[in-house]
């Protein structure tokens, strides 16, 4: 017995050596992180990607002592709140206090982010359209309906961009800024549009991705509120938009089409 209280003693006393270690790592990422705030400070606010590649990559280099979802919470946690040092931004979500949306943008922009609820996700776009806030948060799809289409609609209104998406509980997030995003290993764009009132218009723009072996992961249509008749078409594809089949295609697209819109580019969650 009094090895076996020996042995514990000395485990607790190599914890609690390991939690000063931590400590440590932790202090000199969030002093990177205001480093990096300095020398961004008189630029505009660019939102830097969580890559959940990297995340992931970490995890799979853990031993597996450390279970795997507790892994991932605590370094989405790190990222997060290293953002907020690097990044103390006013971001708006389309939702309520101490709703998923709030949760999600807390997840992504940390606690020391000023988070703002309004009732729509127009009214979120448009805080940052007017510049007061950087980021909006808004409903971007659901498990059961796809795509929001309220949500959609109104992106397809403004000049902003999709930087990245989030996910929770079956729901998507789009993270919504007046900057697109950088290319990662793996993104996602979204466009929208609608076709000419001629015979074989879809068919035409469809041929453009088929042409140049562009697989569409996501393809839906809405009919256009007030117009009789008229769809909105929303596609997904994998790359970013500044890939030359992309530009090409969408250079292409629109000399077809009657309305033409690119929500943005995305890591892939």
């Amino acid at each position: 017995m009094a090895d076996e209280g020996r042995e514990a003693n000395q485990l607790r006393n190599e914890m609690a050596h390991l939690d000063v270690e931590l400590l440590a790592v932790l202090d000199k990422r969030a002093r990177a992180a205001r480093q990096l705030r300095d020398l961004r400070r008189d630029h505009p606010a660019s939102l830097p990607p969580t890559n959940h590649a990297l995340i992931g990559d970490l995890v799979a280099r853990s031993t597996g002592d450390m279970p795997r979802e507790s892994l991932v919470v605590i370094l989405r946690e790190v990222h997060a709140a290293c953002l907020t040092l690097e990044l103390p931004v006013v971001v708006t979500f389309a939702g309520t206090a101490g709703g998923s949306e709030q949760a999600a943008a807390l997840r992504r922009f940390g606690r020391g982010a000023h988070l703002i609820p309004v009732v729509t996700a127009a009214k979120a776009l448009e805080e940052v359209s007017l510049k007061h806030a950087e980021f909006a948060v808004i409903p971007f799809e659901t498990a059961i309906d796809g795509p929001v289409h309220s949500s959609i609609l109104a992106l397809a209104a403004t000049d902003l961009r999709i930087a990245e998406v989030l996910e929770s509980d079956g729901v998507r997030y789009a993270v919504v800024a007046t900057r697109p995003s950088g290319r990662t290993a793996s993104d996602v764009t979204a466009i929208v549009f609608s076709v000419q009132d001629s015979p074989g218009a879809l068919l035409d723009v469809l041929r453009v991705f088929a042409e140049r072996s562009i697989n569409l992961t996501n393809v839906l249509s809405h009919p256009v509120d007030g117009k009789a008749w008229t769809y909105l078409f929303y596609i997904e594809m994998p790359g970013h938009f500044t890939d030359r089949t992309l530009v090409t295609a969408f250079e292409e697209m629109k000399r077809l089409t009657r309305f033409f819109k690119l929500l943005g580019s995305y890591p892939a969650p």
